[in-house]
């Protein structure tokens, strides 16, 4: 049985993974990382289990207690001021809330072996179910 849930601290190990993995994108799972770099990646990741303006969802499979999917999600803002280039400027504005914030989704992963069965649509409909809980769209 397949279940989706908000991701908590017991999930940290599983996220700090899927983040790391070149899934399609590599020949290789190794990532060449320091120590520090390891570590600071932690401290990022764990910020989508913390704070207010972040956050995760899991699916997992019950029958063999393991996690198939997730989404990590920021609460981001169209007219922040941000050190690198965005183009939110190029967007009409009319697309965004009238005070600028939108989910902005920074990672979505299935398994292979689940894929095309529409669990990240599920993920993806249960974002939008939060963002109105908070008032976001």
């Amino acid at each position: 049985m397949l279940n989706i849930r908000k991701a908590n601290i017991n999930d940290h190990e599983f996220l700090v993974l899927i983040d790391l993995k070149n899934d399609g994108c590599s020949f290789s799972d190794v990532v060449d990382m320091t120590e520090q770099d390891k570590e600071e990646h932690r401290k990022k990741i764990a910020g989508y289990l913390t704070d207010s303006d972040k956050g995760a969802f899991v699916i997992e499979d019950s029958a063999l207690n393991q996690s198939i999917a997730v989404i990590m999600y920021s609460i981001a803002n169209r007219d922040s001021v941000y050190p690198w280039k965005t183009i939110y400027d190029e967007l009409d504005r009319s697309l965004f809330q009238i005070d600028g914030r939108f989910f902005e989704i920074f990672q979505l992963w299935v398994h292979p072996s689940y894929r095309r069965l529409g669990l990240a649509t599920k993920l993806k409909l249960m974002l939008e179910e939060e963002a109105q809980k908070i008032k976001l769209i």
